[in-house]
């Protein structure tokens, strides 16, 4: 009975030690940047902040995006969990007239590997 309950016990403090992998989690996965002006505006800018809800560290691998108009800039260093990073995407309203709606992919060591983030708008000018 003894033996038992030393393996059941075993068993527990390593079911309690298991760490979940990391998790990127965007609250906003997608912007719209309205009306844009070109002649008055010709690069804008949107931070997509993302948080660590996993227990493991999280480390943003590569961002891609669908088009040369968007530049992305990313958080770097290890997320912790419970920590927050940020994805910033710049988009450069001079090549572009009329409506657009561009993919930003977010590749990561998290267990949703790829995040599909995207921007949208309209060029009047």
């Amino acid at each position: 009975m003894r033996k038992l309950f030393l393996i059941g016990l075993l068993g527990f403090s390593m079911v309690a030690r298991s760490e979940t992998p990391a998790h990127i989690h965007f609250d906003i996965k997608k912007h719209d940047f309205g009306n844009i002006d070109s002649k008055v505006i010709d690069t804008l800018s949107f931070d997509f902040i993302f948080k660590n809800t996993g227990d493991s560290t999280l480390f943003l691998q590569k961002v891609d995006v669908s088009c040369g108009c968007t530049k992305p800039e990313w958080t770097k260093k290890p997320i912790k969990k419970g920590e927050t990073g940020v994805v910033k995407i710049s988009f450069n309203s001079k090549t572009i007239k009329g409506k657009f709606l561009k993919s930003i992919f977010v590749k990561s060591n998290a267990d949703n590997h790829i995040e599909l983030l995207k921007i949208e708008g309209e060029v009047i000018n």
